[in-house]
């Protein structure tokens, strides 16, 4: 029988009909909302349960968050950055020290499935890196930059950037630390470097390189947050025979889909986290750094008078006197301090051998002398 929309039932031979659907309906009995319809032409399979959450979030919008890596994993690498912003649409300005920076050259722009286009300020990618030489708020990283929060779907309630602050070497991960600049704001975050060098062998398990874990597919140094994801996309690939959209994965791996995303789920469902896996082996690193992050939020100007301190020339400061969707963002060190913890063994072999000699000096009043008093003694003995 035909369901929703029908508009007339034409039978044919051998039991077999088919449904001639209203505008708003489709597929064989006229179940399927045609919005889904149309989508689920673009995949290569699906079943039952893709159209469920698809009807589940034509409902809720909301849930779309959920689900868009999966969405994003239909198309290409290089399409998946094209739909999003770039340094045009974002960077009003940008300077470092004082001077202005090429955005398009010194903020290097990358994609990831759960943040979009990202722009990182001394990329690990870029050979010749900025240092800095002075501390306080004039000799930071401070960019004007649009939040576009007008082009934000109707269902998103909180428009900001994501600002992460890390080492050139490490990778951002979806779940790493940020900070939230809202637009109209002026974000201050005033930052803190700490490192932390362990030590392995016989003194404990750490990994210097990430060629020691069995597999680890991001870029820059090992982290152990990296580690338990490449751990987790093995798993996935061994249930699932495809890699999680959200995370990077091995090259040769197919992408997950809609119709494989209740797969993922059932075995994150069976399994828990990655880190209480007995079979998934991810140590801290061996040497590792922090930047520890104090921040502050203040209402941003919008008179045309302070675009001045913003900008070097007339085209920025024309761009800055709109400031509707505008945050700027200061990032610099109030202090140059670099706090160190470093594990060292309690006693090596210089140590004990200088703790011997000085005990047996107490006990024993042991010198040179005595050493070969010792040594006539046994002489002596031996010829007796």
């Amino acid at each position: 029988m035909c369901d929703k929309g029908q508009r007339r039932k034409v039978y044919r031979p051998v039991n077999d009909f088919s449904c001639e659907c209203s505008r708003r309906w489709a597929g064989k009995e006229c179940t399927i909302n045609a919005m889904i319809w149309e989508l689920l032409k673009n995949f290569k399979s699906y079943n039952d349960d893709t159209v469920k959450m698809l009807e589940d979030i034509l409902e809720k919008p909301e849930l779309i968050k959920e689900t868009v890596p999966f969405f994003l994993a239909l198309f290409s690498q290089e399409h998946q950055a094209n739909i999003s912003w770039d340094h045009e649409d974002m960077f009003t300005y940008a300077s470092f020290e004082g001077r202005e920076l090429d955005i398009s050259k010194d903020l290097v722009q990358w994609n990831a499935a759960t943040l979009g286009n990202c722009f990182t300020f001394n990329h690990d990618s870029r050979s010749e890196k900025m240092t800095l030489r002075e501390n306080g708020e004039q000799e930071g990283f401070r960019a004007l930059v649009n939040v576009r929060q007008d082009e934000y779907l109707h269902w998103i309630d909180t428009s900001s950037l994501l600002v992460f602050v890390h080492s050139s070497k490490e990778t951002v991960f979806g779940e790493s630390v940020r900070f939230q600049a809202k637009p109209g704001t002026e974000t201050s975050l005033m930052t803190s470097l700490t490192s932390f060098e362990r030590l392995g062998g016989r003194y404990g398990k750490c990994v210097l390189d990430k060629s020691e874990v069995a597999s680890y597919y991001y870029d820059g140094d090992y982290m152990t947050d990296g580690c338990l994801r490449s751990c987790y996309q093995d798993e996935v690939f061994k249930a699932c025979k495809c890699m999680d959209p959200r995370y990077p994965r091995q090259e040769d791996a197919p992408v997950c889909d809609l119709s494989q995303r209740s797969c993922i789920l059932e075995l994150s469902r069976k399994k828990g986290d990655p880190s209480t896996w007995s079979d998934c082996k991810c140590p801290l690193p061996c040497s590792s750094t922090q930047y520890n992050v104090r921040w502050s939020q203040t209402a941003l100007s919008t008179s045309e008078d302070d675009c001045s301190k913003y900008a070097m020339n007339n085209k920025t400061f024309g761009a800055c006197a709109r400031k509707k969707g505008n945050v700027l963002i200061n990032v610099y060190l109030p202090y140059i301090i670099q706090n160190t913890f470093k594990e060292e063994p309690k006693i090596d072999f210089n140590k004990f051998i200088a703790n011997l000699g000085g005990l047996l000096g107490v006990l024993c009043g042991i010198s040179i002398i005595t050493f070969i008093e010792f040594g006539f003694l046994i002489v002596r003995l031996a010829f007796a």
